[in-house]
């Protein structure tokens, strides 16, 4: 976007070029490992929350609902805390600086064969500059 002003006088003139972005729009992704795993295995989920800016976030809540054939065994985080209830693990993630990213493990049984899909959400709570 180039901004353009021109006064009463007649006077007139052209800002340099200013760049137009969202104002951060958060990403989440989901990773699992092993890609195949054996009815009674651990199924791990690698669950990465990204910043790209241009600002810092703060009041960041991850939800992830689980599949239900993986029985939940464990979450850990170094940017925050995490909970567990009926299939769904719920994370109050700590602040992100613009580029930054957070990251959750959880680790899971598998209990059923099939294919699975893990779900992954982020929200902020309240309003952040």
């Amino acid at each position: 976007m180039t901004l353009k002003v021109r006064d009463t006088a007649g006077h007139s003139g052209r800002a340099n070029e200013i760049a137009v972005m969202t104002r951060n729009d958060l990403g989440v992704t989901v990773a699992d490992s092993p890609d195949v795993a054996l009815v009674g295995g651990e199924l791990d989920y690698l669950v990465t929350v990204t910043n790209p800016g241009p600002a810092r976030v703060t009041g960041l809540v991850l939800t992830n609902l689980l599949p239900a054939g993986a029985a939940f065994l464990s979450s850990a985080t170094f940017n925050g805390a995490c909970t567990h209830a009926g299939g769904t693990v719920i994370c109050q993630l700590d602040g992100l600086s613009a580029g930054d990213s957070a990251r959750v493990t959880i680790k899971t049984r598998a209990q059923l064969m099939g294919t699975w899909t893990n779900v992954a959400s982020i929200s902020r709570v309240g309003t952040s500059p």
